[in-house]
């Protein structure tokens, strides 16, 4: 992810978010407006009945549920945040737990130089 400022009378956010298969452009009034980008891991899949299934006491036993999902890994989020941007930081909320609610790695913010987005 990176954030620069469109500089002017009133200055707006340029935020560009990439992940590995989409991209994103956003313009950001920091007087009223904010971003919240989520790399949050989803919740893992149910278990499908189980097989052979049992029919009666003579047809053997019932068939055992299948196991269900494993939840998905938070993500990872880094940020290269211009200097001008860092005054309006807390405009932009950033969130990467796990699917089952545990927070994941701090994201790394590295404040440099980002040129204009567009």
């Amino acid at each position: 992810m990176w954030v620069t400022v469109k500089s002017g009378e009133h200055p707006l956010l340029q935020v560009r978010v990439a992940g590995s298969k989409r991209q994103q452009l956003f313009l950001i009034d920091p007087q009223g407006g904010s971003l919240a980008v989520d790399a949050n891991g989803g919740h893992g899949g149910r278990g499908g009945s189980g097989s052979p299934p049992g029919f009666s006491g003579q047809d053997g036993r019932n068939g055992f549920d299948g196991l269900a999902g494993a939840p998905g890994a938070a993500g990872t989020i880094q940020v290269s945040m211009d200097p001008s941007a860092q005054a309006f930081a807390d405009r932009i909320h950033l969130s990467n737990k796990g699917g089952n609610g545990a927070a994941g790695k701090s994201p790394l913010v590295q404040i440099e130089p980002v040129p204009p987005l567009w």
